[in-house]
């Protein structure tokens, strides 16, 4: 039997991808993990484990009874328990993922599937005594057509009014995240223009909604209730939806920018703060023993279009996103060739072959 380990949900359109293909079964420590993986696949084998209950928990007994245990984070502290064969599914781009991170955290894997050729060059790096090999990028097993019927469905549904450009907002969590100091300027400027704006916060905070979060969500819709065309996205969504249907995508340089090269014309803004920026992924890659090659390589994040700042006219950069995308264009492919390497599924295919033999 494949188990399935995960804490966070946003491990999960990866795990599930390959889920859909062979089955096996879930578990999770987080209850609104559950609740939120049931929302979507209301079928799935699915079970809590329950770490202070020890070997009485059910989920600890799927994990224990696995032939093979697939996860998409280091979770040394359960794995080590375990006996099946440990695989890594990498479920984030991680663009700033250090040599050091990889050899303190995932030596304890029996294989590591890596994305693409940047990560597989961070990984090698690292020099660790498992079996490494390229698996491709498994949400993408479930990405649509760029506009496709089904997703312009999904967002019509909602009462999104697909015939408007839709600018898609995609902060990361806390502490890194920009969301408490762009979201003034969006609801302010998106009052007055045709345009739709969908706003996802990260998992972290939409999924588990710590009563933090959810007053401080709780404020922001009340004030765009007015507003026809912004959308507080609490994880309602598909991201793949989202991202087939974006006209521009908004990020604040993390995983969801480069998954959104999966459609190449889809132009997009990087955001800096003081919480995060190109600066301090450098000084902060430092820290990890990274060389100056890893982090200008980390960074090509950046190239993908242009960056906006909480002082910058938010409006202005995305009507200028919009109209030099094709500047960006060139950046954008060879930035996804880099991440993920090649655009066929044959990699992924591969790995789900080798699973299927535990089920």
């Amino acid at each position: 039997m494949v188990t399935y380990l995960t804490k966070q949900f946003q491990s999960v359109p990866a795990l599930m991808a390959i889920y859909r293909k062979i089955g096996g079964q879930f578990v999770s420590t987080r209850s609104n993990t559950i609740h939120a993986i049931k929302k979507d696949n209301p079928s799935v084998r699915i079970s809590r484990y329950i770490e202070k209950f020890g070997s009485y928990s059910t989920g600890y007994r799927h994990l224990s009874e696995a032939q093979a245990v697939v996860t998409g984070a280091p979770y040394r502290q359960i794995l080590s328990k375990l006996h099946g064969k440990k695989y890594m599914i990498f479920t984030g781009t991680t663009p700033s993922l250090t040599v050091k991170q990889i050899r303190e955290d995932h030596a304890h894997f029996d294989k590591l599937c890596v994305i693409g050729p940047r990560m597989m060059r961070t990984v090698q790096q690292a020099n660790l005594d498992i079996e490494v090999v390229p698996s491709g990028y498994f949400p993408f097993l479930s990405f649509p057509e760029r506009k496709s019927s089904q997703s312009q469905v999904v967002l019509e549904g909602a009462g999104i009014d697909t015939s408007r450009k839709t600018v898609l907002y995609l902060p990361r969590g806390e502490p890194f995240g920009s969301f408490d100091m762009m979201m003034p300027e969006f609801a302010e400027k998106f009052a007055h223009i045709e345009m739709n704006l969908v706003v996802r916060p990260h998992p972290s905070q939409s999924v588990k909604l710590h009563l933090r979060d959810r007053i401080r969500f709780l404020l922001m819709q009340r004030n765009i209730k007015q507003n026809g065309n912004i959308f507080m996205d609490m994880n309602y969504f598909k991201l793949a939806d989202l991202l087939a249907m974006a006209d521009l995508v908004i990020t604040d340089g993390n995983s969801p920018a480069e998954e959104s090269l999966f459609y190449g014309d889809v132009p997009q803004i990087l955001i800096e703060t003081h919480r995060l920026s190109r600066k301090t992924i450098s000084e902060s890659m430092k820290k990890q023993q990274s060389s100056d090659d890893d982090i200008a390589l980390a960074l090509r994040i950046y190239d993908n279009g242009p960056i906006a700042t909480p002082q910058d006219d938010i409006l202005a950069k995305i009507y200028q996103a919009l109209e030099s995308a094709d500047a960006y264009a060139k950046a954008r492919d060879e930035n996804y060739t880099f991440v993920f390497g090649q655009r066929d599924f044959a990699l992924q295919q591969a790995i789900i072959e080798e699973l299927r033999q535990f089920n």
